[in-house]
């Protein structure tokens, strides 16, 4: 086995059409973009370096590319569909929900 260094080994290949939430914050910090998307894929499971990914499918490609250069291109990734958590926390802590 090589040498992979201090980075997460995992194969999403395993989670292949499990759904996940993605999200960032703008940089004011006052808007956050949040999409449900379903797992796909998965590379880098045996590369070196930090070349671990995850590729999902998205409702509206195009329109998470668009919205993209607004938030930034690296996104959080959880398990599970948590939009309206999201919401309900953006209305507690008194930031914009953007869904794509």
């Amino acid at each position: 086995m090589k040498a992979g260094g201090a980075t997460v080994r995992y194969d999403f290949k395993r989670d292949k059409n499990e759904v996940v939430t993605l999200g960032r914050f703008d940089p004011s910090f006052t808007k956050m973009m949040v999409t449900k998307a379903t797992i796909h894929s998965g590379r880098g499971m045996h590369s070196i370096g930090c070349s671990l990914g995850v590729y999902v499918k998205v409702r509206d490609s195009q329109e998470m590319f668009n919205r993209q250069k607004d938030f930034g291109s690296h996104l959080v990734m959880v398990y599970g569909d948590y939009i309206e958590d999201v919401r309900q926390l953006g209305e507690m802590m008194n930031f914009k929900v953007i869904e794509v």
